[in-house]
């Protein structure tokens, strides 16, 4: 299985551009990263497109000594990195997120805009636009919400960075009108019931949508009665749920996956929402579903 990565794209150099830098790489099919061996005039002591990677790394060495960020990039995009591998990118300038497949070695890149922008060690690779947050699984959103160096592997959940990837890039397609809760993840399903119970006059508090909160996803009020609510939503075959209600809530919503699954409560708050009519939405408004749920499930 190919390996995918996080790719900065974002020099360390004062007065880099690093819009126009991420926009040259993407018109010209290359990921990279920096430390150039030298400054212009002076002559640079390897060629351009030159792809020894040792001799690189013994002339970038003497220039960059002890400097462990560029020996981990230079290993990576050296050898770790294989043709057929996968890179996302985030672009800050504007909010979106690239993915790319590599196509080529190594290659040393000098001079012009490879300067300017400080963009030395790349690899050839064929670029596509995902879009913006709701265009990509949480993977990739979580993989660039922290710090990290200049490039590093994904490793939790990487087959669904990888399958992302393959669909934006066209190396994947996925079936018109196939099972709905096949291809959806948690956050999928959590997106499809909250715009579902949207429409039924239940208004979501983005807020309250915290990862932290084991009990349920999110803080509904309804805008016609101003009752509160929350809602559960569990992905795969759980086939079992105890499910215990807060004082607060005046209504609580439970979506299962899982058709045959069975509630365990008494409170007559809990009301389990019908799988069928959740589809039925999805189907009748499949325009407003999240890019990444659209991308893997076409509707003819």
């Amino acid at each position: 299985m190919p390996q995918v990565w996080r790719v900065r794209m974002r020099s360390g150099l004062e007065g880099v551009d690093h819009a126009a830098a991420r926009a040259f790489a993407v018109e010209n099919g290359i990921v990279g990263a920096g430390w150039g061996l030298s400054d212009p005039p002076d002559p640079d002591p390897l060629p351009d497109k030159c792809s020894d990677a040792d001799l690189y790394l013994q002339n970038a060495r003497l220039v960059f000594p002890d400097n462990q960020s560029m020996e981990r990039a230079a290993k990576i995009f050296s050898s770790q990195m294989k043709i057929g591998d996968f890179c996302w990118m985030y672009d800050t300038h504007v909010g979106e997120y690239w993915c790319c497949r590599i196509d080529g070695g190594f290659e040393y890149r000098t001079g012009g805009k490879f300067d300017a922008y400080d963009l030395h060690m790349t690899r050839r690779c064929t670029w596509a636009r995902a879009g913006a947050a709701d265009a990509v699984p949480g993977v990739i959103r979580r993989a660039f919400a922290g710090s990290f160096g200049t490039v590093s592997p994904i490793v939790t959940s990487a087959v669904n960075a990888i399958e992302a990837a393959e669909i934006f890039l066209d190396l994947r397609q996925p079936i018109p009108n196939g099972d709905l809760f096949a291809v959806t993840g948690p956050e999928d399903l959590e997106d499809l019931v909250a715009l579902y119970l949207q429409e039924q006059d239940w208004l979501v508090f983005p807020s309250t949508a915290k990862t932290s909160m084991a009990n349920y996803e999110f803080v509904l009020v309804n805008q016609e009665t101003g009752e509160r609510g929350a809602v559960q939503v569990k992905s795969g075959n759980v086939d079992y749920l105890e499910q215990h209600v807060a004082q607060d809530f005046d209504v609580f919503f439970v979506f299962l996956a899982n058709p045959s699954a069975v509630i365990a409560s008494e409170d007559e708050r809990v009301r389990r929402i019908d799988q069928s009519k959740v589809e039925q939405f999805a189907r009748q408004n499949w325009r407003l579903l999240p890019r990444r749920l659209q991308a893997r499930w076409p509707i003819n």
